[in-house]
């Protein structure tokens, strides 16, 4: 992920359970989410996450 982050453009979004390392942008965009606290489940948090994609 560091190496993504430093050499592309682009979003990352990870869901951890729980959230282990903070991961700082540089040239991505990056979101942590934590099942059970921002999200209820993995699945849920996934169905969120597959609708923002923009085909």
């Amino acid at each position: 992920m560091g190496h993504l982050n430093q050499h592309l453009d682009g979003h990352i979004l990870t869901l951890e359970d729980p959230v282990e390392f903070i991961h700082h942008s540089e040239r991505c965009l990056i979101q942590q989410r934590e099942v059970g606290r921002h999200c209820p489940s993995f699945a849920a948090a996934l169905r969120v996450a597959l609708r923002r994609i923009r085909m």
